[in-house]
């Protein structure tokens, strides 16, 4: 992930250019949204699949098997398809 980032986002962006921290993190979190949502994987078993896509089929396929959250212990992906 570390040189995708790299690549697609700071090299097209010419970070080194850049010297105000916060356009940079701005612009990290706008491409780390794009990458998590929008950007198909093709690596292992993605299936040209987006990562929140895998997320929730993997939540969808195994919610049934999981034991009750404790608070505090998921973040709120999970909680909101452990409601469903």
């Amino acid at each position: 992930m570390h040189q995708t980032i790299e690549t697609e986002c700071f090299w097209r962006l010419k970070v080194n250019e850049i010297s105000d921290e916060i356009e940079i993190k701005y612009w990290l979190n706008r491409y780390l949204a794009y990458y998590n949502h929008k950007r198909r994987h093709s690596g292992f078993a993605m299936h040209l699949q987006t990562p929140l896509m895998k997320l929730e089929n993997w939540l969808y396929t195994n919610l049934n098997t999981l034991t009750d959250f404790q608070e505090g212990e998921v973040n709120e992906t999970m909680i909101r398809y452990k409601i469903r």
